[in-house]
């Protein structure tokens, strides 16, 4: 009975240890929540998912599943078979910010002064491929982006650099 109150007590300071960090605003494109990091350290910091879905990659090799979190504003991708976080989809209603300070809904032009110049800028998208960041602007305004691990074999990350295929 004892062992019984202590689990509840550490999964209950848990749970409230991950609300607090929520009310703090603490998702963090870039720093604790990133790229290349462990799967099961995103899951344990953004909790119960509100959907999975699979997807089938060219090959076997690139299937791969999106784990969505709408109220967050983030979906998490990785491989079927994969251990590590290979892209994040940040969504409009992301409230958090990435680890330069870029907000969603931040002008253009504070993409520059904090990345510098996009390597390449086509139909609203900004991409720094050396930095694994897609910005997505609409009225030169920052609406969502996307994150991807180097050399990941998600088809997303694949189709928004091809120049490394």
């Amino acid at each position: 009975m004892r062992r019984t109150r202590v689990a509840v007590s550490v999964i209950f300071g848990l749970c409230l240890w991950a609300a607090q960090a929520f009310a703090d605003g603490a998702l963090v494109i870039g720093e604790n929540l990133k790229v290349g990091m462990p799967l099961k350290d995103a899951l344990v910091l953004l909790g119960h998912p509100d959907s999975l879905k699979i997807y089938r990659g060219t090959e076997t090799a690139t299937d791969s599943v999106a784990i969505e979190y709408p109220n967050q504003g983030v979906i998490v991708r990785a491989l079927n078979m994969g251990t590590a976080v290979e892209g994040i989809d940040i969504l409009p209603g992301f409230k958090g910010h990435f680890a330069s300070g870029v907000k969603i809904g931040d002008k253009f032009s504070v993409l520059i002064e904090k990345y510098g110049t996009p390597q390449s800028l086509s139909m609203d998208i900004a991409r720094y491929p050396n930095l694994g960041l897609y910005f997505l602007l609409k009225d030169q305004l920052l609406v969502s982006g996307k994150s991807f691990a180097k050399g990941s074999k998600l088809l997303d990350g694949r189709l928004a650099n091809p120049s490394e295929n």
